[in-house]
């Protein structure tokens, strides 16, 4: 399983989503009150061939009131369901992804490197627009990324290439 803490500057494929989390039992019965949250498509570009879809989700708060404010909400998420499809933004988070999920790349020698990809967003700016601007940087103006391994079998290859964005 891929798990790093990256910073990453992407484009809104589509426009943020606010939605509510409802977490129910092995019966289906409700537990506890629904979590807001907000879903965004991004899309990373390394160059005209490599474009990486990622689902970005920024969490709320436990919703207590039938009628909540946006700080009972969660300010950042609802923040975040203002973003519209071709903003240009800046995301600081935990990546995610598994190789049995949707595919999403694949290298040269034919592996695929990370598939599935969620990024548990835990700060966001929304530095421009498609329209405004093009999204003409370097690899490595885009992208910092700090490898992470979890579990106690996980152990780092340094022989290798551990990451799927360099």
């Amino acid at each position: 399983m891929l798990q790093q803490l990256i910073t990453i500057e992407a484009v809104a494929q589509e426009d943020a989503t606010p939605q509510y989390h409802v977490r129910t039992d092995d019966s289906g019965n409700t537990i506890g009150r629904p979590i807001f949250y907000t879903e965004i498509p991004i899309c990373w570009t390394k160059d005209s061939d490599h474009n990486i879809v990622i689902s970005a989700f920024v969490w709320g708060n436990e919703i207590q009131s039938d009628n909540p404010t946006a700080e009972e909400m969660g300010s950042i998420a609802m923040h975040a369901a203002e973003i519209k499809k071709g903003d240009i933004i800046l995301l600081t988070g935990r990546l995610s992804g598994t190789e049995d999920g949707t595919l999403t790349f694949i290298d040269q020698q034919k592996v695929t490197t990370a598939s599935n990809l969620q990024l548990h967003v835990q700060r966001f700016a929304v530095t421009g627009n498609t329209n405004a601007r093009s999204l003409d940087l370097y690899p490595l103006q885009q992208v910092f990324f700090c490898e992470s391994f979890v579990g106690a079998d996980a152990k780092a290859d340094f022989t290798k290439n551990n990451s799927f964005l360099a």
